[in-house]
């Protein structure tokens, strides 16, 4: 996590460098004009300013000062809890550590109790999850590494849990192994179901969460949380100068043919002729993932190594006979092809996955 500690007084200032000693590489200062030191330290005038300009910038922000300053200060910034940065505000006696914003998604609740812990403070923490003991299941998402869908079904969802409903998990990940990565979810009032039972044990509870990258209809009754893993790898081929508009859709298309959640797409995989495709590009920056780019020999090898068919004009162009397919495949690793090579207005796209590897 990239942080940005920021102090207003000379005791701020201290409490700063000290902390920024715990966070080597990971901390930059910000202190009011005439204070700063060394090549890690920069000075600012105006604080509203500066905050604007670092809200993106910083997955986290540490402000020493009052609590009052700072939620009069960041008030204009805040966009959204799956966006924002985490926000502790800790008093310049290095007393209290408080998560201000985005405590669970951001991290500001671990980031408040890490500082807490590090200057003998006390870490001040009211999210209603954490108060009552109970899991989050947004902090569940990310320490296993998935997305969350629909963004909206989660308030509903930690409601559930707090107000002491039941909740079914349904899932493929070995309850040893699931208990291992998070044993918070095996608490009173929640149920783990194998995945396959989802259709028809959903509503014996109040609200269900279901971890799969597989499409299900959104039912209305009970509502229903689904955390994607990432093990898509989508491999695309284009015509120069495509849109990154255009390839979106070509994905969402083919995921939807497969009945897979774009949003489990890991990668776009495609040629080395397309390493500076700007659309390609922008599409991997929308879908949050990277671009692979495969060589002709790798991709021979694997048109070889699967047996995979071959267009003589693509080969006449490129000198290799396909590339969709086998850079699909190849970005998948040890993965299988469950989407052969489907054609949308001058784009190719095939999916292979790579099965689960968020529990293996």
């Amino acid at each position: 996590m990239k942080i940005a500690v920021l102090a207003l007084t000379a005791a701020g200032r201290s409490l700063a460098r000290r902390i920024s000693g715990q966070y080597p590489g990971q901390v930059d200062l910000y202190f009011k004009e005439g204070y700063s030191r060394s090549g890690q330290e920069h000075t600012f005038e105006s604080l509203p300013r500066l905050v604007e300009n670092l809200f993106a910038a910083y997955e986290g922000l540490v402000f020493i000062m009052a609590a009052g300053i700072v939620v009069r200060v960041i008030s204009p910034f805040i966009r959204h809890k799956a966006m924002d940065p985490a926000v502790v505000a800790l008093d310049e006696g290095g007393s209290f550590s408080i998560s201000l914003l985005s405590g669970h998604l951001g991290g500001a609740n671990d980031l408040a109790r890490e500082i807490a812990a590090l200057i003998g403070a006390v870490p001040v923490i009211t999210t209603a999850t954490d108060v009552q003991g109970r899991p989050a299941m947004e902090l569940m998402a990310r320490k296993l590494g998935l997305a969350v869908e629909p963004f909206q079904n989660l308030k509903f969802i930690n409601g559930v849990l707090v107000n002491g409903g039941k909740l079914g998990i349904f899932t493929d990940m070995p309850k040893p192994l699931l208990r291992e990565r998070c044993a918070e979810l095996f608490a009173d009032g929640i149920e783990i179901l194998p995945l396959a039972e989802y259709p028809t044990q959903r509503t014996y509870f109040h609200a269900a969460v279901v971890m799969t990258d597989g499409v299900f209809p959104f039912p209305a009754s009970p509502p229903s949380l689904f955390l994607r893993p990432p093990t898509l790898h989508v491999g695309v081929g284009c015509r120069r100068g495509t849109s990154a508009g255009a390839i979106l859709e070509a994905v969402e298309q083919a995921c939807a043919l497969s009945g897979r959640a774009p949003s489990s797409v890991k990668t776009l995989a495609t040629a080395w002729l397309k390493s500076e495709e700007e659309g390609l590009i922008r599409a991997g920056e929308m879908l949050k993932v990277p671009v692979k780019t495969f060589p002709r020999e790798a991709l021979s090898g694997a048109i070889a190594r699967f047996r995979l068919p071959v267009s003589k004009y693509v080969e006449e162009q490129i000198g290799v006979g396909a590339v969709c397919e086998p850079a699909a495949l190849l970005a998948a690793g040890q993965g299988k092809l469950i989407l052969g090579k489907q054609r949308y207005a001058g784009i190719t796209v095939a999916i292979a996955t790579d099965g689960c590897p968020w529990w293996a």
